[in-house]
């Protein structure tokens, strides 16, 4: 009986153990896991020392294999691939519709044609690999930027006007005069 009994503590205090251990490493994890405004701070410290006026008329998203560059003004959608060897490659898959990938350096023999005599557009596809964005979107209309990641969405205003005054961005803060942010909830 005296047995019985010492195996039932014991297996209280392992149960107990273990809710705690778990308890724990779930509250480390989610802190892990939460965007803090350093975070976005940091990011938008980055894209003030860039010129991400490159991305201007582009949207930009990121794709399983790659990301996949479209203009806004005329038809030109590239799609690029991380390549083991030649780092990235790409092809036009509009108006063009090439069969095969070609070296990055291979845009500027196409530096003459826009929209790619605009910047060099090596630097802009560079610019966005290194940002990590999920996206980017020119918002024309409103001479917009934005730049979408996983936890946080920051925009960047060309004339400067405070975006919170437009209805589907009211829910965004105040960096400064040029910049804004939002915080995606967490589930």
């Amino acid at each position: 009986m005296k047995n019985g009994i010492r195996y039932i503590l014991q297996l209280r205090i392992v149960y107990i153990s273990l809710i705690g251990f778990l308890l724990i490493s779930m509250s480390c994890g989610q802190k892990g896991n939460q965007v803090t405004k350093d975070d976005i701070y940091d990011f938008i410290k980055i894209t003030r020392t860039k010129p991400i006026e490159i991305f201007d008329g582009w949207d930009i998203w990121k794709r399983s294999d790659g990301f996949v560059f479209n203009y806004k003004d005329t038809v030109y959608v590239l799609l690029f691939i991380i390549h083991e060897e030649k780092e990235l490659i790409f092809k036009e898959i509009f108006p063009q519709q090439d069969s095969a990938f070609y070296a990055l350096d291979e845009l500027d023999n196409r530096s003459s044609h826009f929209p790619f005599m605009v910047t060099d557009f090596s630097d802009k596809v560079f610019l966005f690999k290194n940002l990590k964005a999920e996206r980017v979107n020119s918002i024309i209309e409103e001479n917009l930027i934005m730049f979408v990641n996983e936890d946080f969405t920051v925009i960047f205003s060309r004339k400067g006007t405070d975006i919170r005054e437009l209805n589907r961005f009211k829910e965004y803060s105040k960096y400064d005069n040029y910049w804004f942010y939002y915080v995606k909830k967490k589930d």
